[in-house]
């Protein structure tokens, strides 16, 4: 595959004026560890898309980069699949992949009657793959913030060389190539908490304390008047009594 072209709406309406192609580019697998979970051969990098974004209008490319003709028999082919990352889902319309894919035309100019199948030169390429009129995923991205890997489309392709004699080196897994899709979602804002420490209560006196007796200043001219008045009442006595 050479290159992939997508169609993002930006609502579920088709055909809005506000649709934006997209090309994107191809990338190092080495780049996200998530397309080593795949086993993916080829790996896109389609980009950040908003939540509720529509993606339609896929077309995959055939490319024979090798110095033999290369053959594909329909029948090995696996449809593409769009996997969900991280909690996001996608809606696919229709549901049924069958009816979300067809093969093109210009796939049916390369069928062989003597092969049996459908042959593409040394250096060729052809648009083997697309999505049918009106089908499309939308991107259910919840909370995943910007940056964050959302989904990843699969596309198994099948094909194997054709040797001088005539005969097929048949190849036992299909070339994965895949597209990643991360989140335009922008990260919630950091909201600062500002705690108000709550004052203390002030603690209930215990039994002890209520029963003491205060011994301020306030007592102590208590006393010390008692005492003077007690003298002076002694005193009188002592007088009464020297009298008697």
């Amino acid at each position: 595959m050479k290159k992939l072209f997508l169609f993002a709406l930006s609502s579920v309406v088709l055909f809005s004026v506000s649709s934006v192609e997209a090309a994107y580019p191809e990338v190092e697998c080495s780049t996200d560890g998530v397309y080593s979970q795949y086993s993916c051969n080829q790996c896109f990098d389609w980009g950040e898309i908003k939540n509720s974004a529509v993606i339609s209008f896929l077309d995959d490319v055939w490319l024979n980069e090798t110095d033999n003709q290369k053959i594909m028999f329909k029948e090995e082919q696996s449809l593409p699949k769009m996997n969900s990352l991280n909690g996001a889902t996608f809606e696919q319309n229709p549901s049924v992949d069958e009816d979300f894919w067809e093969y093109t035309s210009e796939l049916d100019t390369l069928y062989s009657e003597e092969y049996a199948g459908y042959v593409l030169n040394p250096g060729q390429e052809v648009s083997w793959l697309k999505s049918t009129l009106g089908s499309w995923y939308k991107a259910n991205i919840g909370e995943n913030v910007k940056g964050t890997n959302v989904g990843l489309l699969v596309f198994d392709l099948m094909s194997h060389n054709i040797l001088p004699n005539g005969e097929f080196a048949m190849n036992s897994r299909p070339h994965k190539e895949c597209v990643l899709f991360k989140s335009a979602q922008a990260e919630a804002p950091v909201v600062e908490v500002v705690v108000t420490p709550t004052p203390e209560p002030t603690p209930e006196p215990t039994p002890e304390e209520m029963t003491q007796v205060k011994t301020g200043p306030e007592l102590y001219f208590v006393v010390l008047i008692l005492s003077f008045l007690l003298a002076m009442v002694w005193s009188k006595r002592q007088v009464l009594f020297a009298r008697k």
